[in-house]
């Protein structure tokens, strides 16, 4: 059996042990301790202050109108 806790490490006291005894009774367990690194949302705003150096770097591209980008979108995915 296998049972992922995410609990802060100022919760972690003798009833955390005793929740843990219940559903593993006497068996031997290995026990892991990883951090947790937060998930934080990208705003549109950020999104586009990062694609900023991107879009100065190819500011003076042109692409030819006469070019099929399906067809090398094409011969790329054989």
């Amino acid at each position: 059996m296998q049972h992922t806790f995410q609990i802060k490490s100022s919760n972690l006291n003798s009833n955390f042990i005793e929740s843990v005894r219940a559903m593993f009774g006497d068996k031997e367990l290995k026990i892991i301790v990883e951090d947790v690194e937060k998930n934080t949302a990208v705003t549109q705003k950020e999104l586009y202050k990062k694609s900023l150096p991107v879009i100065d770097r190819f500011r003076n591209v042109t692409v030819d109108s006469n070019l099929d980008l399906s067809a090398l979108a094409n011969e790329v995915n054989l």
